[in-house]
């Protein structure tokens, strides 16, 4: 065990391209809230931000556009971290997420010349990784720890691979690619040892005598999934693990729209640490385990900024605490002051939506103010990082945009740059606008009730989410309204189906159920569902949510609910 909790927020920063500036921002975070270690997922399928000097030419096969993190880049943000106490952990994820060097190299990298998982059983393969891990090692020689990856391998067709016959040769008979596979991550945990780091794996290798066996005690083996090691038979075996169950510890954004999936807020302050849980199945206790590890997936930098912070405070409370109303209260003024101190300027907008401050229907102007006039200020509407030639202090939208924001003194960067998402929308007046809803579900303060009655159902980011289902809405109408039909916006951008039933409350009838889509078959759509019945004053409306196809389905995503 280790003396302190090994706390981490990894961030993704391979799927989506995250500055070095949002970096720093969010060691600002783990500042504050004392957690002690960011962990950055450098490779994926879709780019690799690592410089590594053994890929030439490698960064045209990133699809973000971007070349990979410089050593300066990766230095200075080891620097930075230092002197706030936060160390920084580089994940290079193999053999699996790994389709670009396939990409890259066919023949060399791929099993049978294809594939995402990079061919183990290769001995030039083995020698490139065991390379790698050095060359990673030098450049975050500060850190105590590397993370070898070893998650969701896809090597179905190794058995056919002329490398794997070669190996089972010189093995047995018996040799199988799944233990060719635990071989090849043991190797490479034995490898991070001996460079005196310690290694950290996914739970990816699946319990067996083998594997027991193989994998070094000395690694920690971080629990997200339970699919292929039980953590509970982790911890029985005799591993060091790390809790990073999707309940309550993944925040993912989704390809290819902001579609969340988490656990509200309420329910990751107040988590036991040494329970394991998924948002399929019950949570499971754990005997120990040696720290905690938030996921930030396929997000971008301008939802990091939004979604994290709080997080990042609840992650660092260590668990248990049962006022959260007090943790909301001391987290948004620590935000406030965070923010105030990582962005020396103001911002206000003009033209936006009444209850969506991040949302207009036909224009909006921004506009900066730095709080000390030595300070100039650039601008963007592209979501790049400002250079010193976009100084302006004022921008007007007429379209969706993500305005980043930077001030500048005498051609240097001060402080970060601010990320924002603004959305073009069209706003739905209604019976039902701005009414008070409530939930038997835990609200998370950034998918709130009120994102249920604001007027908008057209931005894909903006619903409300409740875990679990089945979950209970109602909305309180400030008095009975004479009304005859419900409109229910359901998430629409993956079209996946969202069933529930609708019930308004008249009197002196009390609540009658007015629609059904308990059984619906019909892909959603961003106009929604409509449910019309004969006309009386209706003082509130029900939705019973039961389920949705959109995984995971305990998870409940409404944009709006109307009433005319």
């Amino acid at each position: 065990m280790l003396a302190k909790p090994l706390n981490i927020l990894s961030l993704d920063v391979a799927r989506r391209y995250h500055s070095p500036s949002t970096l720093r921002y969010l060691i600002r975070c783990c500042e504050v809230a004392k957690v002690p270690y960011i962990q950055l997922h450098l490779t994926d399928d879709q780019n690799w931000m690592f410089p590594s000097r053994l890929l030439e030419g490698f960064q045209k096969f990133n699809q973000n556009g971007k070349p990979p993190y410089s050593l300066t880049e990766l230095r200075q943000l080891q620097q930075f971290a230092q002197k706030r106490g936060v160390g920084l952990i580089p994940e290079i994820d193999l053999p699996g997420h790994s389709s670009i060097l396939v990409r890259m190299d066919p023949a060399k990298f791929g099993i049978n010349g294809r594939g995402n998982c990079i061919n183990f059983a290769s001995p030039s393969v083995r020698e490139f990784s065991r390379q790698l891990v050095k060359e990673v090692a030098e450049v975050f020689s500060a850190s105590p720890y590397i993370h070898i990856g070893g998650d969701e391998a896809n090597y179905g067709e190794l058995e056919s691979d002329p490398n794997f016959s070669q190996q089972k040769a010189a093995r047995s008979s018996s040799w199988t690619p799944a233990q060719s596979f635990v071989e090849f991550v043991g190797s490479l945990a034995e490898d991070v040892l001996k460079l005196n780091k310690t290694p950290l794996m996914w739970e990816g290798f699946s319990a067996s005598a083998f594997a027991k066996a193989r994998i070094p005690r000395k690694a920690i083996v971080v629990a997200w999934e339970g699919d292929y090691y039980p953590a509970e038979q982790l911890v029985k075996d005799g591993y060091n693990v790390i809790n990073a169950g999707w309940d309550p510890f993944y925040v993912v954004n989704h390809y290819p729209y902001d579609s969340f999936t988490l656990a509200p807020l309420p329910s990751m302050y107040a988590a036991d640490r040494l329970k394991f849980g998924t948002f399929r199945a019950a949570k499971v206790p754990l005997n120990r385990s040696v720290g905690s590890m938030m996921c930030w997936w396929e997000g971008w930098q301008w939802n990091a900024q939004r979604y994290l912070p709080l997080r990042i405070l609840a992650l660092g409370s260590g668990g248990g605490k049962q006022d959260y109303a007090a943790f909301l209260k001391r987290g948004l003024a620590s935000v406030a002051a965070l923010d105030k101190e990582a962005f020396p300027f103001g911002v206000t907008t003009t033209g936006q939506c009444e209850l969506a401050p991040d949302c207009f229907t036909k224009s909006l102007r921004v506009e900066v103010s730095p709080r000390d006039p030595s300070l100039e200020i650039a601008i963007r509407t592209d979501g790049e990082v400002p250079t010193v030639s976009d100084m302006r202090k004022s921008v007007t939208l007429e379209q969706t945009a993500v305005v980043s924001i930077q001030a500048y003194r005498q051609g240097r960067p001060v402080g970060e740059t601010l990320y924002r998402q603004l959305s073009k929308v069209s706003e739905v007046r209604n019976l039902a606008w701005g009414a008070r809803a409530s939930a038997n579900t835990p609200e998370d303060p950034q998918f709130p009730l009120s994102a249920l009655t604001d007027g908008v159902a057209d931005k894909v980011g903006s619903f409300w989410l409740g875990y679990p289902n089945p979950s209970v809405i109602t909305l309180d109408l400030a008095s009975a309204k004479l009304a005859s039909r419900v409109e229910v916006v359901p998430f629409w951008a993956s079209g996946d189906r969202t069933n529930y039933r609708v019930s308004v409350y008249s009197s002196p009838n009390g609540w009658e159920q007015v629609g059904d889509a308990s059984k619906n078959s019909t892909p959603p759509t961003a106009g929604g569902d409509r449910f019309e019945f004969s006309a009386r004053k209706v003082a509130r409306v029900r939705v019973e949510v039961l389920g949705s196809t959109q995984y995971p389905s305990s998870i409940a995503r409404i944009h709006e609910i109307r009433l005319f």
